[in-house]
């Protein structure tokens, strides 16, 4: 006959267990959208539209980022509007500043709308979290400069 101190091993282990493998499900479903590094040409932000991030998706299927946030560390945040669906491989371009008036933005471009640079320390983090909250990617960044100078 087994002990009850058995009996509390194995059910210790299957409570762990079973948190492991919650926890490895809940991991693999965040829908796969993944940052590139925030870019800008130089200090002056005269165009706050020379500031920008990328987003990915990675997933095999489009991801609808409808309620969607991204966040800088300082708390400034951006809401993707209802019906922003991101198709499947797609780069989505978020700009700083407004969209031009002279054209309609693409659907790939979306503009913050800022009046001030949102992404203006060379490192730092962005936060894109699902409409629930739900962090799906915490990313530190350092800017990618191909033309600034030292």
């Amino acid at each position: 006959m087994n002990s009850p101190l058995v009996y509390v091993f194995v059910a210790l282990a299957l409570v762990l267990g079973g948190a492991a493998a919650w926890r490895a499900a809940t991991a693999d479903s965040l829908p796969d959208v993944q940052f590139s590094a925030p870019f800008r040409p130089n200090e002056s932000f005269a165009d706050l539209n020379l500031e920008y991030i990328s987003l990915k998706n990675a997933e095999k299927t489009s991801v609808d980022l409808s309620g969607w946030t991204l966040s800088n560390e300082s708390g400034a945040t951006f809401t993707f509007p209802v019906g922003t669906v991101m198709p499947r491989g797609a780069i989505f371009t978020v700009y700083s500043g407004c969209a031009p008036a002279e054209a309609e933005a693409p659907a790939r471009k979306i503009y913050w709308c800022s009046r001030k640079p949102i992404w203006p320390d060379e490192i730092g983090h962005a936060v894109l979290r699902m409409a629930d909250g739900t962090v799906v990617q915490d990313y530190r960044y350092e800017y990618s400069c191909s033309i600034c100078g030292d």
